[in-house]
């Protein structure tokens, strides 16, 4: 717990607008960026972007508040959700969003690289349904890509 001089700093820090106040350890990490709700997510068109598409590419599905960036909008890139259990949804716990990602997605030979992309993803679920939160992330031909 932090000292009261410290408190006081932060306190001033923040009313003064400066950043001199450090986060506790577990949210110093990068975290996802937000991502929308299922209901809204959109369809990019990739042979608008990329005439030079491989055959078998299709539409990008974003779940992202942030535009895509340019790495994916060449065709060989797709995005899915997946699925972590658990009470909470930690947009900043990237290790444990990645050992899901991997388990769901990757179904290639040799490590697989990653992207997450944004979440959590706002999903309706029923009473019933196990607890978690889905997370998109980018694929390419059936492994995660960084």
């Amino acid at each position: 717990m932090p000292s009261k001089p410290k408190r006081r700093r932060c306190a001033l820090a923040l009313g003064l607008g400066l950043v001199a106040c450090r986060e506790p350890a577990s949210s110093e990490g990068a975290c996802l960026s937000p991502g929308r709700s299922f209901e809204e997510r959109t369809m990019i068109p990739l042979f608008d972007l990329a005439p030079e598409a491989p055959p078998w590419a299709s539409d990008l599905t974003w779940y992202c508040e942030e535009p895509p960036p340019a790495a994916l909008l060449h065709g060989t890139y797709r995005s899915e959700l997946i699925w972590v259990d658990g009470e909470e949804c930690d947009p900043c716990d990237l290790e444990r969003i990645a050992s899901f990602a991997i388990t769901q997605v990757c179904r290639g030979e040799g490590p697989p690289t990653m992207r997450l992309l944004c979440g959590p993803i706002p999903l309706s679920l029923q009473s019933w349904q196990r607890k978690g939160c889905a997370y998109a992330v980018a694929t390419m031909n059936n492994c995660i890509v960084d």
